[in-house]
């Protein structure tokens, strides 16, 4: 895609940025070789990593408002992210994904398909047996020697940092993967102490975590597959079938076979003999920002969050209480 760069906003008043030029002290024309070799510029992904995430909020509500209506203000990385884009191409994201998505982009999930007369095939598990495959996938990653490899690249990461100078940042790069985080205490421990009881615990823990934040995120998936599948606005969506993995005693049977009539099927132009998943609405839950001054100024950001908020016992007891302040207040005004 060819990007038209424009001007940026002019940003000179919000507080820790600066425009290019502002960096150059007028009339100052010394050259570079008399003063001597100076330290690289940062990039501006890590300028931005170094405000913090109030300063990147405001940014960001100036350069990108309606990206900024979408993403929670504590949402740090996805706030870096949209800037970075801002900064990269010179035009906000909200505009670049609406020349992907075209009217639509307030209710897309993701840009149009590339290919054409294209299918997807979903293999589905009973949660039940999801969740046992799951936990034993993670107790065969342990017998396999994951806890070695995390200690080599716990060793090898931190020696590069201390010889870098550089701060641990759990919620970017590689340690947003599963089994990191999930092991800190444990891999921060001498070695001494791993063999004690309080190491074989923090094992365990990490153990657990890391079965419970894959199954958290097995749940993540099958969301990510409904979303951007089955509730596009697109009139064109691609058709999604269903094949049940439960039973992998009955493959043949609930997967290959039927994928193969699906996919024969499209390709030579008949009508699969199964029905696709029906198309749900996107309606359900539209994307609405709110704020709750009532609360301190909480942020939601869909309709299903703010009724849920609106409707919960912690704020009603909060605007019952300013209720009674303000009526005080009047009382003591007469």
């Amino acid at each position: 895609m060819v990007v038209e760069k424009k001007t940026p906003v002019d940003t000179s008043d919000v507080p820790g940025f600066c425009n290019e030029t502002d960096s150059l002290s007028d009339g100052d024309s010394t050259d570079e070789s008399e003063k001597g070799t100076s330290p690289p510029s940062p990039s501006p992904s890590d300028r931005l990593k170094q405000l913090d995430s109030v300063t990147l909020f405001s940014r960001l509500s100036q350069v990108d408002p309606p990206t900024a209506r979408r993403i929670h203000p504590n949402n740090r990385r996805k706030i870096i992210r949209a800037l970075e884009v801002y900064e990269q191409h010179g035009m906000a994201a909200s505009q670049l994904y609406q020349d992907q998505h075209g009217t639509e982009m307030e209710q897309a999930i993701s840009g149009p398909l590339r290919y054409h007369n294209v299918c997807v095939l979903w293999i589905q598990c009973q949660p039940e047996v999801l969740n046992k495959r799951l936990d034993d996938r993670v107790d065969d990653m342990m017998s396999r020697g994951l806890i070695k490899e995390l200690e080599e690249f716990h060793h090898s990461y931190n020696k590069d940092r201390l010889t870098n100078h550089s701060k641990v940042e759990y919620q970017l790069g590689i340690f947003q993967n599963i089994g990191f985080k999930e092991f800190h205490d444990y891999l921060i421990l001498p070695e001494e102490e791993k063999c004690t009881e309080q190491g074989k615990q923090l094992l365990e823990q990490g153990v657990d975590d890391m079965k419970r934040a894959t199954r958290k995120y097995a749940k993540k998936q099958v969301r990510w597959v409904t979303n951007r599948f089955l509730k596009r606005p697109d009139p064109d969506a691609c058709p999604v079938y269903a094949l049940s993995g439960t039973d992998i005693t009955r493959w043949e049977e609930n997967v290959g076979s039927p994928a193969l009539e699906i996919v024969s099927s499209i390709i030579e132009g008949r009508i699969p003999s199964q029905e696709p998943l029906p198309l749900e609405p996107n309606g359900k839950n539209p994307a609405v920002h709110n704020v709750c001054d009532a609360c301190g100024g909480k942020v939601f950001l869909t309709l299903a969050d703010w009724t849920r908020h609106r409707n919960s016992k912690r704020h009603r007891n909060t605007v019952m209480k300013k209720r009674r302040e303000e009526q005080e207040l009047l009382r003591n005004e007469r």
